[in-house]
């Protein structure tokens, strides 16, 4: 089964994590019956003013898709720490939140089943579990999850 590419329209199996026409990481995934969709917002050589900037037309995009779940692919940083663009989504997070643009949103760090934000993340999305990311213990994603 596959799904395209939402860069370059390609075919992409559906349990690709990276276009291998285009390496573009913005591929829906429509897994179990949720729509997954993975945006690379570091690595393109973008100002912290850029992706803030993109960062808002990822979730327009998503939320007008009906997606379940966008995963912002951002590094962490060469220090290892967290970048610059990596802080400011989970500052714009906060934001996003309390205009209600996103439900909540989960660090790539604390997506495992010990941590209090996932577990109550998990309340009302269980299918956080069936993530790629899940248990692997990256900061250099963000997971939001998008409300309806």
């Amino acid at each position: 089964m596959s799904v395209a590419c939402n860069t370059c329209g390609n075919p992409v199996d559906n349990d690709a994590f990276i276009c291998p026409y285009c390496e573009s990481y913005d591929i829906a995934v429509d897994t179990k019956n949720i729509r997954v969709r993975r945006v690379d917002i570091g690595h393109g050589g973008q100002s912290v003013k850029q992706a803030r900037t993109q960062l808002a037309k990822e979730v327009g995009i998503s939320r007008k898709r009906g997606d379940d779940f966008l995963i912002l692919i951002h590094g962490h940083g060469s220090t290892g720490t967290g970048g610059d663009i990596g802080k400011m989504i989970r500052r714009e997070a906060h934001q996003h939140r309390q205009r209600g643009l996103i439900s909540m949103f989960v660090a790539g760090e604390d997506l495992e089943e010990a941590c209090s934000s996932t577990t109550r993340a998990l309340r009302h999305h269980p299918s956080l579990r069936e993530l790629k990311e899940w248990n692997q213990g990256n900061r250099g994603v963000t997971i939001f999850l998008i409300s309806s």
